[in-house]
């Protein structure tokens, strides 16, 4: 399992929840766990129809099916295209992705990869994009 260092928390954001079930606290432990097992690795998506937040996370042994999902309903999206972008790159970069619900907020933490060229890598690229 792989172990996360604060000095490698390079983001976090805060997005407000308006409604998520019962079971989504539950989920997003789990989705930690996994992601931090280092065999795993997460896509968040964004269905803006319904304000559907939804995280799924996908065995890196098998990428073509995930039964794993956790949605909760954002009651404000504001700069959702960028954080998607910047989620979904630090997956991709090797980085990882924590998830906590707190007063009706959802905070996601990004860390750089364990890897120092490929978190410099990394920070160039968020940087660029942002």
């Amino acid at each position: 399992m792989l172990e996360l260092k604060e000095l490698r928390k390079f983001q976090e954001y805060q997005l407000k929840v308006k409604k998520c079930n019962s079971s989504f606290n539950k989920r997003l432990e789990t989705a930690n766990n996994l992601l931090l097992n280092g065999n795993f690795f997460g896509i968040i998506s964004f269905h803006s129809d319904i304000n559907i937040l939804k995280i799924k996370i996908y065995d890196k042994n098998n990428p073509d099916f995930s039964d794993f999902v956790a949605t909760c309903i954002l009651e404000s999206i504001d700069n959702i295209d960028n954080i998607l972008t910047n989620c979904n790159f630090t997956m991709s970069m090797k980085g990882i992705i924590q998830f906590k619900l707190n007063n009706n907020k959802l905070y996601i933490s990004l860390y750089e990869p364990q890897n120092d060229i490929s978190a410099k890598k990394l920070n160039k690229i968020i940087h660029a994009i942002s």
